[in-house]
């Protein structure tokens, strides 16, 4: 077959590595007697997973006493801030801390300071299982502000705090799905559909995407390239040998059933943006035991391939961040019996496409992992007759894994 797909791969793959009891008070606990003021920032995006500094400056006009200056939080002081102790507690120091003091600029009114936004959870990797069924609480918009209590001045700004910037809860995949329609509308002629398959145990959509060179592109495969292949398969490798299939796409499947494992799917809504909307796709990998920059041109990759985004397996899973469905099972333990509606509902699209390639983004084992080959939990996927591709596939995702992040080694089991 005249299409390879390793370097595709190995990108899919890259931008999936990047992705990765105090109940907030979102942005707006005001005293009525307050004469609000902008509060400049240099930033107003923030991270559970990252240590950033925030500096900040206000001009409360004269006579400010910087002692009577006190910085809030989503309405509550920095000290009530408390990072994660264990359980559902939060009883440890606090997460935000001032690191530069309030201080004028250059002889003039105006105010300036540093705050420091540390690890609620103190770390950077929200694997741990009772972390995964909190942290969202925290996600959100804040009023971030710096009171001056002697004049009753109050300079705001709101923030964002997030588990990290890519992050999407279930309920924003539709919107940005959509606003990506409308950009791709405007920037190119590919062929984007919609779908939904269903819905989920909780009533939710199971929201999957096209994404193809034209309709076309899709009707060939669906109507024509599929049926030769599953009927007459030696008729469609004599013509793909003779050169005589003319233009042709075949489909790669990127999916996420573990949603709890939550870069998978927000990897995915980026991926589905490059592939949408950018002319090209620049990253690195490895050749020869030398690095190396690759670039994809998006039409040529739409030449050969059919994207197909199901974004997440488990919708109620991503809302409860759990890897269990609303009924308590791991749809990864139920491709066989097919016992839950949402892999009823997916498997069937799977069916109706057969993709050449099929990725499930997962996450938090130690180590970089790539599964082409271990024996899996279906006892119909026969992988040992599949073993020659995807170990080709599985190295050149690791390459460019490891040339992409803090990597250094690769396991294939």
């Amino acid at each position: 077959m005249k299409k390879r797909f390793s370097g595709l791969l190995a990108f899919l793959l890259v931008l999936a590595l990047f992705a990765q009891s105090a109940i907030p008070v979102s942005a707006t606990e005001t005293a009525e007697n307050y004469e609000v003021i902008e509060l400049e920032t240099n930033r107003t995006l923030l991270s559970l997973t990252e240590t950033r500094t925030v500096e900040v400056m206000a001009d409360f006009g004269d006579n400010v006493e910087l002692s009577q200056l006190e910085f809030l939080f989503g309405g509550k002081s920095l000290s009530d801030w408390k990072k994660w102790s264990g359980g559902t507690s939060y009883n440890g120091d606090p997460f935000i801390t001032v690191i530069e003091e309030p201080h004028f600029v250059n002889g003039t009114t105006t105010i300036k300071a540093t705050l420091e936004f540390g690890l609620l959870y103190g770390r950077d990797n929200l694997s741990n299982r009772t972390i995964r069924t909190q942290y969202q609480q925290f996600i959100g918009d804040y009023e971030l502000a710096l009171v001056d209590t002697a004049s009753n001045k109050k300079a705001t700004q709101t923030v964002e705090l997030n588990v990290y910037d890519q992050f999407h809860f279930y309920e924003e995949l539709k919107p940005t799905i959509d606003q990506v329609f409308d950009e791709a509308e405007v920037a190119n002629d590919r062929y984007l559909e919609y779908q939904s398959f269903g819905k989920s145990v909780e009533g939710r959509d199971l929201h999957f995407v096209v994404l193809a060179k034209d309709k076309e592109a899709v009707d060939k495969y669906l109507n024509e390239t599929l049926p030769t292949a599953l009927e007459d398969p030696d008729s469609l490798l004599e013509k793909l040998e003779d050169g005589e299939m003319g233009d042709y796409q075949v489909p790669v499947w990127i999916n996420n059933i573990h949603p709890d494992e939550v870069e998978g799917v927000d990897a995915q809504v980026e991926l589905f943006k490059k592939f949408a909307l950018e002319d090209e796709i620049t990253f690195n990998t490895i050749e020869n035991k030398q690095e190396k920059e690759v670039t994809l041109n998006v039409d040529d990759v739409l030449d050969d391939v059919i994207f197909l985004y199901m974004f997440t397996n488990n919708p109620d899973g991503r809302v409860a961040n759990t890897r269990a469905n609303a009924n308590g099972f791991d749809l990864n333990r139920d491709n066989h019996y097919q016992t839950q509606i949402e892999t009823k509902e997916v498997t069937q699209e799977i069916a109706k496409w057969t993709p050449l390639s099929f990725l499930d983004m997962h996450g938090y084992v130690p180590g970089f992992l790539i599964e082409p080959t271990t024996p899996p939990h279906n006892p119909n996927f026969e992988y040992d007759l599949l073993y020659g591709n995807m170990i080709e596939q599985a190295h050149a995702m690791g390459e460019a894994g490891i040339s992409n992040s803090a990597y250094d080694s690769y396991e294939i089991p």
